[in-house]
């Protein structure tokens, strides 16, 4: 004990170790995790202390724990790591305030990191720099540790708390039970249940058929719309479209657009006035716009509430971890969103909304009961076939060296087909597809080049606005081969035809689609926008150019243009 009289007793070194270690953790394990929230909180199914409440014990035991070993050191080796550490307290705190850089929407995609090579030469020179002073003036560093920590702590939690009663940011909530059984349970009698593939583009629907015809065999008694246009290019003005038929057209916030379609014009609100027991399964941007019972993937795929919290936690903790790290160690934890945390304690594929887009679709079939004693109306959208490409076409991993994005692109569309064909026959055993309207629906097209026609000067990419469409009408014969189309259709008809088809009250925009033949003249329209993931927090969409159809949209010479729908000018400044 002769040394720690000299240098400090054990109890002064634990302390000081402690406090570091302590401001360390609440960079990194709360106080980053809570910015990120506070900024996204729409996009976790878990409230913060919900989440944060499963990493305290071992977060603190382990900091404690760390401290006491820290502090049994030789003087010397003590006071550089007291040194290091309070570098690491700096560095992460300027990383994750001051050294932030726009690497777009961790989606999965590759980030291409030859675009941030400044950002990666600034955050390695800063780091090396602030590391190699703690290790050559350790005692320097730790004198400017013991001033600057307890002011970079009160900085960031006063900035935390502003951002919480600022946003109204939900802290906490109420476990709820999982709407596992309410999302698959079906009634004998009457359903309506529609699947919503992302990006599904009809031409591929073809392609499909054509490499894997016993595709055919699950929709037999379904109609295949070929001529359904698209109401837009992309997803989030789509899905209301889809629920109410009503086209955006950037008059109103898109997101107070979804709050009052949804909540007061909707199909399944509707539905559930006239005693259906609804449920829909969509982007947690859109649930948590509405308080229709609504439910992001993730909420489905868990098991219990616990489940999901920590899948959610592992999702902040990794991007926290991202955010106060220099570049090259970005590299690593990000990996093409295989990500560090989750790769590790959740063991499921990234990126995450992928690959529970797929475990909800296989886990549908195995869940489906006949128990439910109201009719139910059931919105299921799988981010699938959407791109990035994970899955071979018997839906095990990709495997193809070499191939173009047109064949991966159907790879996985094929494995998309098989999902919802497994789920087709598990409802069969179960009786309950008969009684079904059964809708496979895209929200919009794909900008792959299907088309055997160069596009024309100034028109947008025309398989963006093809989406499928596959209709079974409630007990069609399941002895009818799937049948083709060719009525003028669009994303719009959808509410009208469900509501009409299944007598559920309510006046839809729109054609229904059961009343239109192929000999019908009709103009739709479609509105296209470039679109940026970052688009989801802002009020507006860009400036939409509407084109109109009169004929079959896979006929270039149908198109024209149309109106210009521009944000407010306010909001271009």
């Amino acid at each position: 004990m002769h040394g720690f009289t000299n240098r400090g007793s054990f109890l002064a070194r634990f302390a000081e170790t402690a406090g570091h270690l302590v401001v360390l953790l609440l960079i990194i394990g709360f106080i980053t995790p809570f910015q990120i929230y506070a900024a996204n909180d729409a996009e976790f199914g878990t409230a913060f202390w919900n989440m944060l409440q499963h990493a305290i014990v071992p977060l603190v035991l382990g900091t404690f724990g760390l401290a006491v070993l820290i502090s049994c050191l030789p003087y010397r080796l003590f006071i550089a790591i007291i040194a290091i550490v309070v570098a690491l307290v700096v560095l992460t705190y300027a990383q994750s305030s001051l050294l932030v850089w726009d690497y777009g929407i961790l989606s999965g995609e590759p980030i291409a990191w030859e675009n941030f090579k400044l950002a990666g030469y600034v955050d390695s020179l800063i780091w090396v720099g602030v590391l190699l002073v703690a290790l050559i003036r350790p005692v320097a560093m730790q004198q400017f540790g013991r001033r600057s920590s307890p002011f970079i702590v009160v900085i960031a939690l006063s900035v935390q708390l502003l951002q919480a009663f600022s946003k109204d940011v939900p802290l906490w909530q109420e476990p709820r039970p999982s709407p596992i059984e309410h999302v698959y349970e079906f009634s004998p009698e009457k359903n309506v249940l529609v699947f919503v593939l992302d990006s599904f583009l009809a031409p591929a629907f073809d392609a499909a058929l054509e490499q894997s015809p016993d595709l055919r065999s699950h929709f037999a008694g379904f109609t295949y719309y070929q001529n359904m246009l698209s109401a837009f290019s992309t997803t989030a003005p789509s899905i209301p479209a889809l629920l109410t038929g009503k086209q955006y057209d950037n008059s109103l916030p898109l997101r107070k657009f979804w709050q009052s379609v949804l909540q007061e014009e909707s199909l399944p609100m509707r539905a559930i006035a006239q005693g259906y027991q609804a449920a829909l399964v969509t982007l947690p941007q859109l649930c948590a716009r509405t308080k229709l019972p609504c439910y992001s993937l993730n909420k489905v795929l868990s098991k219990d509430t616990s489940h999901m919290e920590l899948r959610d936690l592992m999702e902040l903790l990794d991007v926290a971890l991202f955010r106060v790290s220099p570049q090259p160690v970005k590299v690593q934890l990000y990996a093409n969103e295989r990500w560090f945390l989750q790769r590790y304690f959740i063991r499921s594929g990234t990126p995450r909304a992928l690959f529970d887009s797929f475990h909800v679709g296989e886990g549908f079939a195995r869940a489906i009961g006949n128990t439910a004693t109201q009719p139910t109306f059931k919105f299921i959208h799988l981010l699938l076939p959407h791109p990035p490409f994970r899955f071979s076409p018997s839906c095990g991993p990709v495997t193809r060296v070499g191939a173009s994005e047109r064949e991966l692109y159907e790879d996985q569309a094929i494995c998309t087909l098989h999902i919802i064909g497994e789920i087709f026959e598990e409802m069969k055993k179960h009786s309950v597809f008969d009684s079904s309207m059964i809708l496979v629906v895209a929200d919009h097209g794909h900008s792959l080049h299907y088309m055997p026609f160069k596009r024309p000067s100034g028109f947008p990419i025309l398989e963006q606005a093809m989406p499928l469409l596959l209709v079974k009408a409630p007990h069609a014969s399941l002895t009818s081969p799937l049948s083709i189309s060719q009525a003028p259709v669009s994303t719009v008809d959808v509410a009208r035809s469900i509501a009409e088809t299944m007598g559920i009250e309510g006046s839809f925009p729109g054609e229904n689609i059961f009343k239109l033949s192929e000999r019908d003249e009709r103009t739709r329209t479609y509105r296209s926008y470039g679109w940026q993931d970052a688009f989801w927090k802002r009020d507006y969409l860009p400036k939409m150019e509407e084109f109109i159809v009169k004929a079959n949209v896979r006929d270039p010479n149908a198109w024209n243009r149309g109106t210009t729908f521009s944000p407010p000018s306010a909001t271009n400044n």
